[in-house]
């Protein structure tokens, strides 16, 4: 299990933009430098960012036309964007993964520092998302 001092931790959080910050969660149970916002909505959900490195996959095919999967061992920085919602008990519940947004080509290694340029940067996209949640009712199917 990956260790941290506060220092540390104030450091990498100190370089995090656009209300994001340092998601110690991760860091500590999975060693990943991962940065995190959440924001309120009017009904009462959760509309959670994270910014994070996913490893880039390639699908090949075989000499039998098959395809298969294949890592490059590059990663891709991307933008999950997950609501979640109160539950009886006061826990929060999300309902699946969530939606992945590429932010730009895969690089060779993960980069914490382009994360946090990241970060400034999807100002736009955050702001979008909010608004489009606080906008969208949910239809009832019977």
């Amino acid at each position: 299990m990956p260790s941290i001092t506060k220092n540390q931790f104030d450091r990498w959080n100190a370089k995090a933009q656009g209300g994001f910050g340092f998601a110690m969660k991760f860091y500590v149970l999975w060693g990943e430098k991962t940065l995190r916002r959440t924001d309120k909505l009017q009904n009462g959900n959760l509309l959670e960012f994270r910014l994070y490195f996913r490893e880039e996959i390639v699908m090949k095919s075989s000499l039998y036309g098959n395809q298969y999967s294949v890592a490059t061992g590059r990663q891709i920085p991307v933008l999950n964007v997950s609501e979640w919602e109160p539950s009886t008990n006061g826990m929060y519940v999300s309902h699946g993964l969530g939606e992945e947004i590429d932010l730009g080509p895969a690089v060779d290694r993960k980069q914490y520092d382009l994360l946090c340029k990241l970060s400034g940067t999807v100002g736009d996209l955050v702001q979008a998302r909010i608004d489009h949640a606080n906008t969208t009712e949910e239809v009832e199917t019977t």
